[in-house]
This record gives structure tokens, sequence and C-alpha cells, in this order.
């Protein structure tokens, strides 16, 4: 097989992957807006819909969060043989280092990791009321 072969079938199943990854996320869209429609008409409160909608940007974040991290092809490990403390100081040295350097992925993680707590309380919260609506025990 000669590379003109190999980079035509790989640019067909990047397409493939791609075109399913866009299926995949137009049958998410319907799924989130027929549960965003069954919770609205079993609980008829805006607020709890407004969880699963808090629920879907933090997803949404996540995968923009993985989209713009860094290529780190080669990382720099420590493979010295000295004391185990001075290895966790430089380790940390070095992740302070790439946080300084990468402002914008940092930003986003913290953002990311906020929304995820926001998220996981609005879920319970939504939870509750659905099952209080719903007349539910949780226990």
């Amino acid at each position: 097989m000669d590379k003109s072969n190999a980079k035509f079938q790989t640019k067909i199943w990047a397409g493939i992957l791609i075109t399913g990854v866009g299926i995949s996320a137009i049958g998410d869209l319907i799924y989130l807006v027929s549960i965003n429609i069954f919770i609205l008409s079993q609980t008829h409160s805006p607020s709890a819909v407004a969880g699963l909608w808090l629920d879907s940007v933090s997803f949404f974040f996540y995968a923009m969060l993985c989209i713009l991290l860094p290529d780190l092809d080669k990382p720099k490990a420590s493979t010295g043989r000295i004391h185990p403390w001075r290895t966790v100081f430089t380790d940390w040295q070095t992740a302070f280092q790439f946080l300084r350097e990468n402002r914008p992925f940092t930003v986003l993680f913290s953002l990311n990791a906020l929304i995820g707590i926001f998220a996981l309380t609005a879920d319970k919260i939504v939870c509750f009321h659905v099952a209080k609506t719903a007349n539910i025990s949780l226990t």
C-alpha cells in the first residue's frame, strides 16, 4: 500500500468517525430536548429544566477543555535517584510553571471544575424536586 492510498484511507476513516460523532451529537440534542419536555410536563417547574441545561453546559465546557488542551508529546519525567520529597517538589514546580504559561487552560479547567460542582448540586436539587413532585421517597 503506497503512502497516498494510506492517507486516503486515513481520511475516509476520520470522516466516518466525525460523521458518527456528529450523528451522535444530534441524537444527544434530541434526547436533551425530549427529556426537558418530559421533566417540564411532569414537574411544571422551569427550575428543574434549568438544572438539566446547566448539566449539559458542564459537558460542553468539558468537551471544549479537552479540545483546547496543549499538546504534550514529550513529558518531562523525574527519573533520577533523588529524595522522594525533592521529586514531589520539582513536579509541583513544573505543574505551577505549566499553569502559569497556559493561563487559558488554567481558567478553562477552573471554570469546568466550578461548573461541575454546580451541576452536581443542581442534579441533586432536580432529583429531589422531581421525587417530591411525583411523591417518590428517596430513602
